[in-house]
């Protein structure tokens, strides 16, 4: 399942972003929750270097929350200035955010007046890989759409500023991969949780190796949602015949529907309807 998916624009967009960080207070970063580690850009944090590092585990709601408050904890643990859960959706779970974000920038602010005696406009850039939720958090952040948004990969293609107040303003940026995806398990995660288009890979494939990998994780959603064990099963080939039987998906002759059903299982999996999982623990 090896996938380069390097457009132009993320090339250009690493190019860019070097000269805008300079003028940047607050770095924000949205990774998916159940994700964490798969959904950074290995490249930012040495990219990003020493400003505020604000981590948002965004899609929140999809993952299993007592996962969640372990990856809070880790997440701090490792340097980042304020980590929270977010719902990009939610205009409420994203104003308890907003609270938090303009207090920092405040504090910048006072900072910048007492020490320089100047009054400043608090720079902070919005960072994440493809289908992250950035520009929908951005635009629920300030209560209507700022910026174009899609639930596919790829939607923004360059560096957005948006302003809040004369003293806030905030940066979308498109979402960024990198070169090479040479983990094979981080290649899985992303194209699980949709953050590389559908088109670059086989979708029978993809939920096989998904349904192996994390069988003890899903085993439970899958039985709930299918009524199959897939725990009996060895191949993840045998696991998605046996919910097209149960489901009686068929295409004409009596032949099970195997790329239908896998892109249902895919499809659920996204939407929560297999429950809230979360793929990466940590190491608690």
């Amino acid at each position: 399942m090896n996938v380069n998916w390097y457009p132009g624009h993320m090339a250009k967009t690493f190019r860019v972003l070097n000269d805008d960080l300079k003028g940047t207070d607050i770095v924000i970063q949205l990774r998916d929750a159940r994700v964490p580690r798969s959904s950074i850009n290995p490249k930012f944090e040495k990219l990003f270097g020493k400003k505020i590092n604000i981590i948002l585990l965004s899609k929140a709601d999809l993952a299993d929350p007592d996962d969640t408050a372990k990856w809070i904890r880790q997440l701090k643990a490792e340097g980042a200035e304020l980590v929270m859960p977010v719902n990009a959706s939610d205009p409420q779970s994203v104003k308890q955010v907003k609270k938090l974000i303009l207090s920092k920038a405040g504090e910048i602010r006072r900072r910048t007046l007492e020490k320089r005696g100047m009054n400043v406009t608090v720079r902070a850039i919005v960072a994440g890989i493809p289908n992250s939720g950035k520009s929908t958090f951005i635009n629920n952040f300030f209560g209507k759409a700022r910026t174009k948004t899609g639930n596919k990969p790829g939607v923004t293609k360059d560096n957005q500023w948006v302003k809040e107040s004369p003293d806030f303003e905030i940066m979308d940026t498109p979402g960024l991969l990198w070169p090479d995806l040479e983990n094979e398990i981080t290649m899985l995660n992303l194209m699980v949780t949709n953050a590389i288009k559908n088109e670059l890979y086989d979708t029978v494939t993809l939920a096989s190796t998904f349904l192996v990998k994390y069988k003890d994780t899903l085993c439970e959603g899958v039985l709930a949602r299918y009524g199959v064990d897939i725990r009996e099963y060895e191949l993840g080939e045998q696991m998605i015949e046996a919910v097209c039987e149960k489901k009686s998906m068929k295409m004409k002759g009596g032949v099970n529907d195997v790329d239908r059903c896998a892109e249902m299982i895919i499809n659920d999996f996204r939407a929560g309807k297999l429950g809230r999982i979360t793929l990466e623990k940590t190491q608690e």
